[in-house]
Parts: structure tokens; C-alpha cells; sequence
């Protein structure tokens, strides 16, 4: 095939993914990888790799790592394994695992990948250090803080060494890696260190290019506040922070609106004021209306925050109608079959399982099950055996209940630290 007539298909594709057209964005891949097979190895290669980022962006985490597989295998077969192209090629497959929470395969791509680039470490030395910087990532949600942070200092080093070809921005950037690295081990003066040298380089020069990471400092800057103790100073950085998204919103910064707010939130609720809490997530839901409108995925998430802290504090009967409300949004916006629909389900009958209103909650259950039928996302199906496990317990059923949530609790425990607190909320149900 031509490489002009390729180049249109992948544009098409691209077009079809920007506009929200998820199908027929992948049956354009689709066309694209067979016309590519027939060409070279090069377009091939470049085909294998838009369509994995395409299919891990939707949630199609299996072919993402799949097509990921065969990028890096083909990548070995036909570039010396010395080579950045080899190495890039396990650092793509370490990002599409981490999005799916396949973390051992993901660790163990980049750790092949520092291993190779260690041994010739002058000509890697950039990409070196962005790799131990997406180690990092990974160290952290893993929750193994002390490897987090050296793996963190190890990509300083390389940036510090490399000063002159290194700019400063990026520089800044990685000092904002160790700072965020060095709240949780508990190096707070690391830490304060790391937000003082980054923040002003940042906030001089992030804007408009890396808005994010001046409000990521911002955000690191208020926990290490927190961590100090110093909650009203604390909740001032975070307030700093909103101001900033707010006065030029887009689309891009409201993960990060939605982070401040809810630290925010948590300030209020450590102070004793939970109301005022509350208060804040319900204004976060309110700017994602406002951003969103209502028939948005986005603004569905977060009105599940607001209905996830009343569930904390065990309001069950208060999150109800909320979760109802994300139900029903969610089943508008989603199509019957999508296995994601199961998540509103689940909560609602999570929720109304706390209530003992049985019945209701076995209905949701049901019908969380259909959406799950031909799934093999390991995590959603655990979460659907976590609430018949505890269906089954409420009923009765004990030897039902038992298989439910020792499955589920067989993929909790795989999964590392990060689903820990499901984890302990099954072993209650097994005593």
C-alpha cells in the first residue's frame, strides 16, 4: 500500500478517535493494521503503536498490551537491542500495563529497559531518566515509597549531570517528581526543599506550556503543609490552586480542579467541618456542570465523589439518591452492553445492601452481572463477587458467600496495595 493512501487511513482514524466515534475509530485501525502488514516494517511499527495508545485511551486494556507485545517483539527482531528504538518499545509496553493495573509486567518491561540503558548510560541519559521517573509511578501506587523515592533521585542525578542540554523546566519538573516522592517516606524537608526550587521555575515559566505541573506543585505544596500540620496554610495552597484552574478553565485541568477540591474537603472534615466538605465536592460537581454540562461522563464522576465520602461516613441512606442519579445518567450516556455499566449498579447496590433492602440490591446485582457477561476485566468482575459475597452473607448463604469473596479477594490481594482497604473489608465478611 502507498504510504500516502496509510497516512489518510491513520488520520481518519485519529479524527474518528477525537470525535468521540470509539467503533468506527477502531475499525479504521483495524484497516490500517492489515494495509500496514503488507508494507514496511517501519509502518507497521508506527501503525501497532497510534493504535495501542488509541485502544488504551477507550479502555480496551487487553489489546492495548497486546498490540504493545508485539510493538516491543518487533522492535527486537529488527533494531539492535542497545538501540532507543528497542528501548522505547518496553518503556510503551510498561505505560499500556500500567493503565491496565497489570503492574508486574509493567515493572518488569522497565526494569529491562534501565538495565539495557545503565550498561551505555551517556547515550540514554534523557531517556534514561524518564524512564526511572515512569518506574516511579508505578513505585508509588504500588505504595513501596523508599524505591519511589530513590528511583526518583536516580533521574534527578541524570537531569543534574545533563544541565547544560537540560532545560529548565524539565528540570523543574523532575524536582517536582522528588517532592512528591519524599511526602510519603516522610523526608519533608527533602520535600520542601524540592517545592522550593521547582515552584518558582514553574510558576515563572509553566505557563501556558505545563499549567498542570504548577498545579501539581501547588497541590504537593499543600500536602507537605498538611504533613506539617499546618492545615489553614494548607487549605490556602489548595484555594491558590482552584483560583488558577479557574481563571482560565479547560477541559485538560479538571482532574486537577477535582483534586483540590477534594483536598480541600479533607482539610475541612480534619478541622471538625464536615458540612463544609461536603460543600466543596458538590461545588466541584457544580464546575464540571458548568464545564461538562450534565449528559458528561466527567460531571457522572463527580457527583460519585460526593456520594463516595457520604458513603465513608456510612450516609448511606443520604447516597442513595445520588447514586440513582449516576445510575440513571450513566445508563443514558453509555451504551447497554459497555461492561462499565456495572459500576453504578454495584454502588447502588453496595449502598443498598448497607441499608438491608435485600431484594433491591439482588436486582441490581443481576443486572450488573449481564453488563459483565464476556468481560475478562479480572477488577470489575472481583468488585461484582465482593457484593454478592456479601448478598449471600446477608441471605444466609454462607457457603455461597465464601466462594464470592474469596474470588474477589484473590484478585484484591493481586493487584498490590492500592485495593488494600477492599481487601480488609473482605477478610470482616470471612470472620
Amino acid at each position: 500500500m502507498k504510504r500516502g493512501a496509510l497516512e489518510r487511513t491513520m488520520q481518519r482514524a485519529a479524527k474518528l478517535a477525537q470525535d468521540g466515534e470509539v467503533e468506527k475509530a477502531e475499525a479504521t485501525y483495524e484497516q490500517a493494521l492489515r494495509d500496514s502488514e503488507v508494507s514496511s516494517v517501519a509502518e507497521v511499527d508506527f501503525v501497532l503503536g497510534e493504535y495501542a495508545e488509541f485502544l488504551g485511551h477507550v479502555g480496551r486494556h487487553p489489546r492495548a498490551i497486546e498490540f504493545s507485545r508485539l510493538r516491543a517483539n518487533l522492535r527486537g527482531q529488527h533494531a539492535p537491542e542497545r538501540s532507543e528504538v528497542f528501548v522505547t518499545g518496553l518503556i510503551d509496553l510498561a505505560t499500556a500495563c500500567r493503565r491496565a493495573d497489570e503492574n508486574e509486567e509493567a515493572e518488569k518491561a522497565l526494569l529491562r529497559a534501565i538495565e539495557i540503558m545503565e550498561e551505555d548510560e551517556p547515550s540514554f541519559r534523557r531517556t534514561l531518566s524518564n524512564a526511572l521517573l515512569c518506574l516511579s509511578y508505578h513505585l508509588r501506587e504500588s505504595k513501596r515509597h523508599e524505591e519511589c523515592l530513590e528511583s526518583c533521585e536516580r533521574a534527578l542525578k541524570l537531569r543534574l549531570e545533563d544541565e547544560e542540554e537540560c532545560p529548565p523546566l524539565e528540570l523543574a519538573r523532575c524536582q517536582m517528581a522528588v517532592a512528591r516522592a519524599a511526602i510519603h517516606p516522610g523526608r519533608l524537608a527533602r520535600c520542601r526543599e524540592m517545592l522550593e526550587a521547582a515552584l518558582p521555575v514553574l510558576e515563572k515559566i509553566g505557563e501556558p506550556d505545563d499549567e498542570p505541573s504548577v498545579l501539581s506543585g501547588m497541590e504537593n505544596m499543600a500536602d507537605l503543609l498538611e504533613l506539617e500540620g499546618r492545615i489553614d496554610e494548607a487549605k490556602a495552597w489548595a484555594l491558590r490552586g482552584v483560583e488558577r484552574v479557574l481563571a482560565k478553565p479547560d477541559s485538560a485541568k479538571f482532574g486537577l480542579l477535582t483534586r483540590l477540591r477534594r483536598q480541600i474537603g479533607n482539610y475541612c472534615e480534619s478541622q471538625g467541618d464536615y458540612a463544609e466538605g461536603d460543600e466543596q465536592r458538590w461545588i466541584s460537581h457544580q464546575e464540571h456542570v458548568a464545564q461538562f454540562g450534565e449528559d458528561h461522563l466527567e460531571t457522572v464522576g463527580a457527583l460519585q465523589i460526593c456520594a463516595n465520602y457520604l458513603i465513608g461516613r456510612l450516609k448511606y441512606a443520604e447516597a442513595e439518591p445520588l447514586l440513582r442519579k449516576i445510575l440513571a445518567d450513566s445508563l443514558r450516556l453509555q451504551k447497554a452492553d459497555d461492561p462499565d455499566l456495572s459500576r453504578p449498579y454495584n454502588n447502588l447496590a453496595f449502598c443498598l445492601l448497607h441499608l438491608d433492602r435485600l431484594e433491591e440490591a439482588e436486582e441490581m446485582l443481576n443486572l450488573s452481572g449481564l453488563r459483565l457477561a464476556g468481560t475478562d476485566d479480572a477488577v470489575k468482575l472481583a468488585f461484582h463477587d465482593k457484593n454478592l459475597g456479601i448478598l449471600c452473607k446477608k441471605q444466609g448463604r454462607a457457603e455461597e458467600a465464601e466462594v464470592h469473596l474469596r474470588k474477589a479477594l484473590a484478585v484484591f490481594k493481586s493487584k498490590g496495595p492500592r485495593l488494600s482497604a477492599f481487601v480488609k473489608e473482605i477478610e470482616e465478611w470471612l470472620e
